[in-house]
């Protein structure tokens, strides 16, 4: 059969542009594996024939190792004379559950963690039953970052607080937007719970402690994944020094062979992939077995103080109410006394006429005070860009600054406070600090960024500080950083010393005019007149009066638990996005893990919009905030033509991806309304972008289920 040639161009294009793996680019990752002398195979399978952003779904392992403090590190006794090599797929019998495939979604954090728990129960029960537990209840029932990856802790933390069910509950459906409510009746009858867990290694992948826990029973670990890794098949794997990073994976860990010096591990892509859905890894390969969580029922100073949740998200309106009900336990022998204290965090940066350049700016500040604060650390962000096709890329904006004086600062350090330009090119999973081309960087090392009590992001990091004596044009070359994931990044830092509040010309940090562009091809703006996908993160805070806690002085007996209630009155707070952060603390000096966050944005008091008879002929473009709002499901879209366009009104997910186009064509001059029936999209915060001849204008709506 022939191919046209438009069919032959768009293969073409996808294979040089490497959204597919063609026969060739097999054939030369199995030259290269040959040429470089390592022992595995490559082939095509169901992974490389799909495109490259359908295969990174498939790696959703995110973690910060600073999680790692908060969690009790697992010490084994040495077993001796391990064997050379160890299978528990074959000891006195198979204790490993079926390979699964965890579909198009980066759940590999929730099937390592359901494998581990799979294994460790067969394995403590001697059990020959085929136990199958489900996956979604995880992703539907706990509070994590679903198919957009999480950490292997992240879902044991959930299973030993809330137990995990048989896959019959609630089948898998690879999405995390299957609703809670979908599991089977009496679910809890079947649960299974976990005794406890910790890390058997931390930043060093110590093949010992490994070992000593794979001979107890299988255990969950992460790597990083090379784009070579896709087309495996066999043999034990290296990675190609030409492959490029592509993202973190979790799997299991279920033996090794001395001789290969290698893990044999159980992967989650199906057994069409790889030996039957596993694959052998040289150890220490792509830093395979740092931070490897175990389940173990000995843990070594296990803390009594147990709470859930860890993390709640709530939206309220401006003069709103609720009430937070945290569950706190005593799992230690004796009395455990406990109190919860509150620290109140608000994301600084915000849209703001003051001191603006052209109406209004991003301004990292608060009008209380007229400036900043001390201790804060506040991040201004971009949607997620593609500049995978662009060739020469420039940001430039405007900004201002007038912050703490470099006067003063000690070596290492040569300013205080101050603010610089952050990159990420996979979706900030990792990040850097880009140096600008004009102004440059007056400061090499900041000491509110990197200090060590300060914030202690590394060292050194360097931006501007001082004053920048008014609006100036910055500039910054992109041209390094052309991949289809990157956010950029605005930051801000104040030390514990010097801020507004000892001297009122200390204003802080202004953002305007953002553009991206390559050559004259326009990819991002923002002149701070609309939110226009941007989001904010904020550290830094102090005790709030407008919440209550009812935990003064509590006694729990052993094996008793109680109800923490955290009220939280909006009247008389300004509408924005907060992050409070509850320390639950107690006489037990074993407990590490001990703050629970609630994510809160107050959203401020919407009016109506009732559009009058001369409002028929609009004398300016203009789009309306969407009302209701927050809205559960159905919310209406208002917009202003003067004169008559065509029109574009779509909806962005909070990525910055197109999931709706409500209205697309001619329409004639007026008011103009349409509603929204979000009911199949999950929570969460949304853009709407009217586009009407040369106008664009964006806002944000927020779906309260």
């Amino acid at each position: 059969m022939k191919m046209n040639f438009s069919v032959k161009l768009i293969l073409s294009l996808l294979l040089i542009f490497g959204f597919l793996y063609s026969s060739e680019e097999i054939d030369r990752i199995q030259k290269a594996i040959s040429k470089e002398n390592l022992k595995w195979k490559a082939a095509e399978n169901w992974v490389t024939k799909l495109p490259l952003k359908e295969r990174r779904l498939l790696l959703g392992y995110s973690f910060d190792p600073a999680q790692a403090a908060y969690v009790q590190q697992v010490e084994l006794s040495e077993v001796e004379d391990l064997p050379l090599k160890f299978d528990w797929r074959n000891n006195d019998g198979n204790w490993i559950t079926p390979v699964k495939n965890q579909g198009q979604c980066g759940s590999c954090w929730d099937f390592s963690a359901v494998a581990q728990v799979e294994a460790w129960w067969k394995i403590s029960n001697n059990s020959d039953d085929m136990l199958d537990l489900s996956e979604q209840f995880i992703l539907s029932c706990g509070d994590n970052g679903g198919c957009n990856g999480d950490a292997i802790g992240t879902a044991l933390d959930f299973i030993e607080m809330n137990g995990i069910p048989p896959e019959t509950c609630l089948e898998y459906q690879a999405s995390d937007t299957v609703p809670c409510i979908s599991v089977g009746a009496n679910y809890e009858d079947s649960l299974t719970f976990i005794s406890g867990w910790g890390y058997i290694t931390t930043d060093k992948a110590i093949v010992k402690n490994i070992k000593n826990a794979i001979y107890r029973h299988p255990v969950s670990a992460s790597f990083d994944v090379y784009s070579d890794f896709y087309a495996y098949s066999g043999g034990v794997y290296e990675h190609l020094d030409t492959a490029t990073y592509e993202g973190g994976h979790a799997i299991l860990i279920v033996g090794w062979d001395d001789s290969e010096r290698s893990w044999l591990c159980k992967n989650s892509w199906g057994t069409s992939w790889g030996e039957s859905g596993y694959f052998r890894i040289k150890w220490g390969e792509c830093n395979i077995g740092t931070y490897s969580p175990f389940i173990h029922e000995e843990i070594i100073s296990t803390p009594s103080l147990v709470f859930s949740p860890k993390s709640v998200d709530l939206i309220l309106t401006a003069g709103d109410s609720a009430d937070v009900v945290f569950t706190v336990k005593n799992n230690g022998t004796g009395n455990l006394e406990c109190s919860v204290i509150d620290n109140i965090v608000q994301n600084m940066f915000h849209i703001d006429d003051f001191q603006s350049y052209d109406g209004s700016s991003w301004w990292c500040g608060t009008s209380d005070i007229g400036g900043y604060n001390n201790s804060w650390l506040q991040y201004l962000l971009t949607p997620l860009l593609d500049l995978s096709g662009t060739t020469q890329p420039k940001l430039t904006w405007k900004g201002k600054w007038a912050v703490e004086d470099t006067s003063g600062a000690e070596l290492p350090y040569d300013g205080w406070d101050g603010c610089n330009v952050w990159i990420s090119t996979d979706g900030l999973n990792t990040y850097n600090i880009i140096e600008p081309l004009s102004p440059r960087y007056n400061c090499e090392n900041l000491y509110s960024f990197s200090g060590p009590e300060c914030w202690n992001l590394g060292s050194p990091i360097p931006g501007w500080g001082g004053n920048s004596n008014g609006w100036i044009d910055i500039e910054f070359d992109l041209s390094l950083y052309c991949e289809d994931s990157v956010v950029i990044a605005w930051a801000f830092a104040s030390d514990q010393g010097q801020c507004t509040i000892n001297d009122t010309s200390l204003t802080g940090f202004s953002v305007d005019g953002i553009l991206i562009k390559d050559g004259s091809n326009l990819i991002y703006q923002n002149s701070a007149d609309s939110i226009g996908g941007m989001h904010t993160v904020g550290y830094g805070g102090v005790t709030a009066q407008w919440i209550e806690i009812n935990s003064d002085d509590l006694i729990i007996t052993s094996g008793d638990s109680i109800s923490v209630n955290v009220k939280i009155l909006t009247a008389d707070v300004e509408p924005g996005e907060y992050k409070i952060y509850l320390n639950f603390l107690s006489n037990d000096e074993t407990v590490v893990d001990n703050v629970a966050t609630i994510n809160l944005i107050i959203t401020p008091t919407v009016v109506p919009i009732r559009p009058s008879e001369n409002d028929r002929a609009p004398s300016r473009f203009k789009l309306d905030q969407n009302y209701p709002n927050p809205f559960n499901p159905v919310t209406t879209f208002s917009y202003r033509l003067p004169e008559e366009s065509t029109v574009d009104l779509s909806i962005f997910n909070f990525r910055g991806q197109l999931i709706q186009q409500l209205v697309t064509g001619r329409q004639e001059v007026g008011v103009h309304t349409i509603q929204w029936n979000a009911e199949r999209f999950p929570s969460g915060i949304y853009f709407y972008r009217l586009k009407a001849g040369k106008n664009t204008q964006t806002r944000k709506c927020i779906l309260l289920k």
